[in-house]
């Protein structure tokens, strides 16, 4: 499947500032997803950032929210799925019932509330996308692992990059050059 920004929204879980740096290569993991959010504002592509108890592991991290833009909704929860919490799935699906049917995930912990969140998205019917260079875990292994099962579960993968030029379509689109910028 094509990822077509007026049928995508992204979800960017758990990228906070205490739990960041708790991640293998987690500042690699926060500027993916960071590029992802910036590119999708430049394109109209809405986001939603989930905060995980918030009062224990600190708030989203700023560079993430400068990224996602004041459009992005910043919402809080206790379970580990996005989908455990009501105002992160009404959020989904009321993104969804406007025609945004294709959900990109990225963020912290990939085997953990990352994978619960796609898993469970995918369940309520929405395409789910990984973003495999814009999640992360603690350990490595964690991480694939929770891609293998994503992608048994008919989850596609895909990376940043990927996702950028496919809303993109074509050389021609007027914010080439901006997110042309945001991978350089």
């Amino acid at each position: 499947m094509i990822l077509r920004r007026d049928r995508c929204q992204v979800l960017a879980v758990d990228l906070q500032e205490r739990l960041v740096p708790a991640i293998a290569d987690g500042e690699t993991v926060a500027a993916r997803a960071g590029i992802l959010l910036a590119g999708g504002r430049l394109l109209g592509v809405p986001a939603t950032i989930s905060e995980h108890c918030a009062d224990k592991i600190g708030p989203t991290r700023g560079d993430v929210i400068a990224a996602a833009g004041d459009a992005a909704a910043i919402l809080p929860k206790r379970s580990f799925a996005c989908h455990g919490s009501e105002p992160l799935r009404e959020r989904m699906e009321t993104l969804r019932l406007k025609g945004r049917d294709t959900l990109l995930v990225c963020g912290t912990e990939a085997h953990v509330c990352v994978l619960q969140s796609a898993l469970a998205a995918a369940a309520q019917g929405l395409r789910v996308v990984l973003v495999a260079d814009a999640i992360g875990s603690r350990r490595d292994p964690d991480r694939d692992i929770a891609i293998m099962r994503a992608r048994d579960a008919g989850i596609a993968v895909a990376t940043v990059e990927m996702a950028l030029f496919e809303w993109l379509e074509s050389a021609d689109n007027p914010a080439f050059r901006d997110v042309l910028a945001l991978i350089r």
